[in-house]
This record gives structure tokens, C-alpha cells and sequence, in this order.
């Protein structure tokens, strides 16, 4: 059927727009064919605009995507789609094809056409951002709000900005971690920053985007050479040759089948010992059993590099980790430490750590540790180490004593 372009920018709206695409993850695709699996679709696209009934226009825009223009009642509208696109199996050629369906829903649909305003292409792309968080966070149907699409643009911008920086943008800044028994410094942990125009821009504001557009690896493989070297350069000749530095990679750098050798390349360049190497991965970082990343942090280990399981107490993977992972240090996350002294859950949850990790030979550190009530805390519940603004706030180059 006929209807307005994307880029029209004005006339009348219908009171939802949709986009959804068939087979998001090309599964059908690989096992059917590229023509079984439109057939499949087509047809389950077109029950679907029967099913809505009269008044719906849909445009099919690429063989596996369409656009439906639907002027109805919303809630009829989305309990239809969600029959209607639910997975389901067709029969084309004798053969019975499986396809599923990932939609977004345009705009707010709580308001009139009024409210959203006439702007043709802009409802489409509304629906196409919501498509994209819907597949970005392997879901089915996402509805788009007032920000989704204002978001996936600066996501977008961001990711331009990335690919077209350079490796000496990105530093890393050092922050002291202490040994509780005589408080003296023994080692930093390396935290990556983006040094702008604008700024220094910290992981949060970043990190997502870099690790799904894959610029993360060669950002965290020149921040492994920056670290490695700060330990030889910066902080070995000041806190003695046992201290370390601590690296943090994500289960995406992990994956990458080179990023082990290029951690002992740089161990053997600089000629440090690699236990004065702390490898981080985060609680909330899904790493399966029998994995590449798994593998490559076991390849770590046995290279002699220390494996640490950063903001321990932030996810619910901490006892699949210390389990399946060879394991040498918890750091229990800030969030913990900060809500021990008011809150006798989170401190049992605390001390319940620190004597498993006793128990299984591990070493502690706490994280965070701000206020001298937070070092009270933790140096009764017994952790080998602590970090956080109390000792010191990160910075480019490890501090002189």
C-alpha cells in the first residue's frame, strides 16, 4: 500500500507508527534460505494488517522490514502486534519455517497526533530508534519515550567521535590501593579516561558505545601499554619492585584472541614480574563457562598474572566466578562499602564475603572507601586492601610519596 515518505514533514499522523523487522538475529536466514524466510514473513505481516483492520498502511522498505501506519485505538493496536509478531512457524514448499519479529513502537503512546506533532519522518525515525533499543537489548517490542531517539543520536555522535579519535586521547589515570595492615601504598589501579576538547570524560560516559562499535579493543590494548609501563616507569622506582598496577578488561576485550599475547608481549617488553599484573573483570560481565573469555583469562592466570573480580556485590555472578574463574582478589564494590555503616544487611553481606574469601585463600579490597567511618569498617572486617578518594583520587602519573 501507499503511503507519506519518511521525509515528509507535515500532514496528518496516524495514532501509532511501527517498525519491525523479521528474523532480527538472521537465524531462519542461515537454516531456511533468504526466500523461504521473506515468504514466512510476508505472510505474517499481512495477517497482522488484516488483523488491525481497515485504515492500515504498510511499506515494506527492505525484504525483512516494513513500516505499518495504524490509525487506532493504541492498547487494541499493541495487544495485536504482540499476537500477531510473536514467533511462529509458517509452511512454505512443504517446509515449516520459523521466523520471529523485533518491533518499536513510535512516540509516546499516551499522547494524540496533536501532542507529538506533524512531523511524518520524525514518527518514523521515533519508531526506528525504538526498533534499535528493542534489538540493542535483545527484547521483542520497545516503546520509544521522549529521549530514545535524542539518545541513539548522541550514541550515534559518540560513536563518530571514537573511531575518529586518536590512541593519545585516552589516558589512564592511576589511583592508589593500600595495604591495610601499615597503610602504606602498594599498587594503583590504571582507569581509563577520554581527554576532549569538552573535557575529561569519564567510562560511564563512554565505555557502552565504545564496546559496541568494538573500538574498545584497540583502546584497551593501548591502555594495557600505558599501564605496563607506568608500573616499570612511574611506579616501581617509587613504591619498590613488588607493586603492581591493575587493568581492567571487559568480556568483549577478553574475546579478543590477541589480547592475551599482546598482556605478556608488554609484561616481557618492560620487564615486569606478571604478578605485579592485576587483571579486572567485573562482576557484571556475563563470561560463560568453556568460553574464549573464560580462556583467556585461565591463559592469564597461567601466565602468572593476578585475576581480580572488580565491584563484587554490583551483579550475581560472584560465586559462578570464584567457582568456575581462578580467582585471586575480590574487590567488593563501593556501593557496599559506602552502606555498611547504616545498613547491617549490606555489612553482614560484607563480612560474609571476606570470610569466604578467607576460607578460599583470596585477598580483599574494598573499594570506594571515602570517609574515615568507611575505614573504620573495613579494617574491622579484616580486608587485606582498600581504595578510594580517602588514599588518594586517581590521577595521570602515580603520586610521589
Amino acid at each position: 500500500m501507499e503511503r507519506a515518505s519518511d521525509d515528509e514533514g507535515s500532514g496528518a499522523l496516524p495514532d501509532v507508527v511501527v517498525s519491525t523487522l523479521a528474523d532480527p538475529q538472521r537465524r531462519a536466514c542461515a537454516v531456511y534460505g533468504h526466500r523461504k524466510t521473506v515468504a514466512a514473513a510476508l505472510g505474517v505481516v499481512a495477517e497482522v494488517v488484516e488483523a488491525l483492520g481497515p485504515g492500515v498502511l504498510s511499506d515494506q522498505r527492505a525484504p525483512l522490514e516494513w513500516v505499518l501506519w495504524i490509525p487506532q485505538d493504541v492498547e487494541r493496536i499493541l495487544a495485536v502486534l504482540d499476537r500477531g509478531l510473536a514467533a511462529s512457524a509458517s509452511v512454505i514448499d512443504a517446509t515449516r519455517v520459523f521466523v520471529d519479529f523485533a518491533y518499536g513502537v513510535s512516540g509516546d503512546v499516551s499522547a494524540t497526533s496533536e501532542d507529538r506533532g506533524t512531523d511524518a519522518g520524525a514518527v518514523v525515525r521515533s519508531a526506528d530508534a525504538a526498533l534499535s533499543l528493542a534489538l540493542e537489548t535483545q527484547r521483542r517490542m520497545a516503546i520509544a519515550q521522549t529521549d530514545t531517539y535524542a539518545r541513539l543520536e548522541e550514541s550515534l555522535d559518540l560513536a563518530v567521535r571514537l573511531t575518529t579519535s586518536s590512541g593519545m586521547d585516552f589516558q589512564q589515570f592511576y589511583q592508589p590501593i593500600v595495604r591495610m595492615a601499615d597503610g602504606v601504598t602498594v599498587g594503583f589501579e590504571s582507569l581509563l579516561r577520554w581527554i576532549t576538547a569538552d573535557g575529561v570524560l569519564l567510562p560511564g560516559d563512554f565505555l557502552a558505545v565504545a564496546e559496541h562499535t568494538s573500538t574498545i579493543v584497540p583502546i584497551g590494548r593501548n591502555g594495557v601499554t600505558q599501564a605496563v609501563r607506568a608500573l616499570r616507569d612511574s611506579i616501581e622506582p617509587r613504591y619498590g619492585p613488588d607493586a603492581f598496577v591493575s587493568i581492567n578488561l571487559s568480556r568483549q576485550q577478553l574475546v579478543d584472541d590477541t589480547i592475551v599475547d599482546h598482556v605478556v608481549a608488554e609484561i616481557d617488553r618492560y620487564g615486569v614480574g606478571p604478578g605485579q599484573i592485576w587483571i579486572e573483570v567485573q562482576e557484571n560481565e556475563v563470561i560463560g563457562f568453556d568460553t574464549d573469555a573464560q580462556r583467556a583469562v585461565e591463559r592469564l592466570h597461567d601466565s602468572g598474572c593476578t585475576i581480580s573480580i572488580d565491584d563484587l556485590g554490583s551483579g550475581f555472578s560472584a560465586l559462578r566466578y570464584v567457582r568456575d574463574l581462578p580467582v585471586d582478589v575480590l574487590k567488593v564494590d563501593r556501593a557496599l562499602i559506602s552502606a555498611m555503616p547504616d545498613s547491617p544487611s549490606d555489612r553482614a553481606v560484607v563480612r560474609a564475603i571476606c570470610e569466604m574469601a578467607q576460607t578460599m585463600d583470596i585477598a580483599t579490597v574494598a573499594e570506594g572507601v571515602e570517609l574515615s567511618i568507611d575505614f573504620s569498617g573495613v579494617e574491622e572486617l579484616g580486608f587485606q586492601y582498600a581504595q578510594g578518594i580517602y588514599f588518594g583520587a586517581p590521577a595521570p602519573f602515580a603520586p610521589r610519596d
